[in-house]
């Protein structure tokens, strides 16, 4: 299972293309952790949880290191995947069966 951890800062409709992109291209077997650094107001918040299997809302902008460890550590603690796919939010996973390819590499 691969675990996926976004990045999300002020794109929102990104962030969902980016999402949308993963659930299209994979199997069933993923997580997708989304981590904020403190640009969403509350009504995108609902609608990205809603996305995401889960959605960490830093409360200060920590940075892009920062915010992508608390994500990696969100993922490993909950989901403990084989792999992590640490992305922006604009990037989109195309290739189809993308987590198939990755876990036959292990």
């Amino acid at each position: 299972m691969i675990g996926f951890v976004i990045l999300h800062y002020k794109n929102l409709n990104d962030t969902l293309e980016a999402i949308a992109s993963i659930r299209k291209n994979t199997s069933k077997k993923h997580k997708i952790v989304v981590v904020d650094n403190a640009s969403l107001n509350s009504g995108d918040a609902k609608m990205l949880s809603k996305r995401c299997d889960d959605l960490i809302i830093n409360s200060t902008n920590l940075g892009f290191a920062k915010a992508n460890n608390i994500g990696c550590q969100r993922a490993i603690e909950k989901y403990s995947p084989d792999f992590l796919c640490v992305i922006n939010n604009d990037i989109l996973i195309c290739q189809k069966h993308f987590d198939e390819k990755v876990c036959k590499l292990y």
